[in-house]
């Protein structure tokens, strides 16, 4: 497995795409959001500072797909015909596929994190 990092973000910084595509500078990032009180999921994948792949509330797709996921988004049709809420199932396998790490409840409980802050940007 390479080195990666998670990280919680219970304010949305997450989908923020000033924020993510700053933070992708140099590697990639991949970021799931789902609030469900408002029925919003978003998903994306920023690959050096440019967002490859966007999936978000009730749009879908904010962008095209690239053909690095036409496998997988193949295999999602198949699995989720409905179509339902990304973190139902969906954007596990998009974390897998863009990652190779499969995101389970055991590897979050058996993990070791280390806490921060990311202040949020200051609007210009």
């Amino acid at each position: 497995m390479s080195d990666w990092t998670f990280v919680f973000d219970p304010d949305w910084l997450g989908t923020c795409e000033d924020v993510i595509t700053k933070l992708s500078e140099g590697t990639r990032l991949v970021s799931q959001a789902a609030l469900g009180i408002k029925d919003m999921d978003y998903f994306y994948w920023c690959e050096d500072g440019e967002i490859r792949f966007a999936w978000g509330g009730d749009d879908g797709y904010l962008l095209g797909t690239p053909d690095e996921l036409v496998d997988t988004m193949a295999e999602i049709d198949r699995l989720y015909p409905s179509l339902p809420r990304l973190y139902e199932g969906l954007a596990f396998l998009l974390v897998e596929h863009l990652t190779d790490i499969r995101p389970t409840e055991q590897l979050l409980k058996g993990s070791t994190f280390m806490w921060g802050v990311i202040p949020e940007p200051t609007k210009s």
